[in-house]
């Protein structure tokens, strides 16, 4: 089985911003987000989201346009219609857009639909426009597109219209106390930043007309950004730091110093680790945030409190839900957070 890398393209700046606003949706506002992994940028698609180990995927095209008629609409169909009748299997094909016609849909409140909310003389002119657009495509073998084809394909796709503004994509990120959250100029700057990692692994090397036999292969181009990067830039800006590279904080000098010299470096990397695994344990994730609200309250009652000090106050009975810290990964992660907090 072979798939041919084709129609990858540059995008411009607005369309960069609701590829970024469309990344933002797979990871969080599904119900199934927690399984993906990777997000593989301008590949197989605008967007491609896959588990761990390339056991399912998510197909997305986007389309910025504030209405989308249903020629419009079928246009924009023809890169998932592609990849539904290639050899590889896609489990779930999105269409993400900046809006839609008003007589399109039969409930208007719906933002995120399949075709049981497209009026039926809306979803004949859909299909009609697909094919039509298809037959235009060398990309796509003319020899199995028919209508009959086009409307099975079109009771696959989930339809998404965009309702939210840069800083809510960010916001729901983190699961934390209000009061933490920066500002709304802030998350904004939060977002550039992961939609300007999104451009330059679209801009990374061109990939048109490559070849591969297995949908796993994509690792090999690096044209894709892991849910676990992107948490890791949201919270090494909330908290102000770089986790991976803060080294010793002024906070931490009094533990660290405790320590004898030829374990120190050992015992700050494993801090760092335990950090970066519990922060990337989906299972826990709620537990961290509660921790993370907690050793914040405790960090700003009192800004004089040591670390020592701090951690005694803690709710000891969220930590015994966190299985990758520990004593010292606990304080290094405290000093951190209050470096970051009061160094601002």
């Amino acid at each position: 089985m072979q798939y041919v890398i084709q129609a990858s393209e540059k995008t411009k700046a607005k369309g960069s911003e609701f590829e970024t606003k469309a990344l933002l949706y797979l990871m969080n506002f599904r119900d199934d987000s927690n399984e993906i992994y990777y997000f593989v940028i301008d590949f197989f698609n605008d967007l491609t989201a896959i588990d761990r180990f390339s056991q399912k995927s998510w197909d997305l095209q986007s389309k910025a346009a504030k209405v989308n008629h249903q020629a419009n609409i079928g246009k924009e169909l023809v890169t998932l219609f592609k990849n539904y009748l290639s050899g590889f299997n896609f489990d779930h094909y999105i269409l993400f857009m900046g809006g839609i016609a008003d007589s399109i849909r039969i409930d208007n409140t719906k933002n995120i639909f399949d075709v049981n909310n497209i009026e039926s003389k809306s979803q004949n002119k859909i299909i009609k426009a697909l094919v039509k657009e298809s037959h235009s495509k060398v990309y796509i073998d003319n020899s199995k597109v028919n209508e009959q084809v086009a409307t099975d394909f079109l009771n696959t796709v989930v339809f998404v219209i965009d309702d939210k503004s840069k800083s809510d994509y960010i916001r729901d990120i983190v699961k934390v106390n209000p009061r933490i959250i920066p500002n709304d100029i802030v998350l904004e700057h939060i977002f550039d930043q992961i939609r300007d990692a999104q451009s330059t692994k679209k801009n990374n090397n061109n990939v048109e007309g490559t070849i591969i036999s297995a949908m796993d292969e994509f690792i090999y181009y690096n044209r894709h950004l892991t849910a676990n990067e992107i948490k890791m830039m949201v919270l090494n800006r909330i908290i102000n730091n770089n986790i991976m590279q803060r080294g010793i904080t002024h906070s931490f000098i009094p533990i660290y110093s405790k320590m004898p010299a030829a374990i120190q470096k050992d015992v700050l990397e494993d801090c760092q680790h335990d950090i970066a695994k519990t922060l990337f344990d989906k299972n826990n994730a709620e537990n961290f945030w509660d921790l993370f609200n907690n050793i914040y309250q405790v960090i700003t009652i009192d800004k004089n409190l040591s670390i020592e000090e701090a951690y005694r106050k803690l709710d000891h009975t969220l930590l015994s839900k966190l299985n990758f810290l520990n004593i010292m990964s606990v304080k290094y992660f405290m000093a951190v957070l209050k470096d970051g907090i009061y160094e601002d």
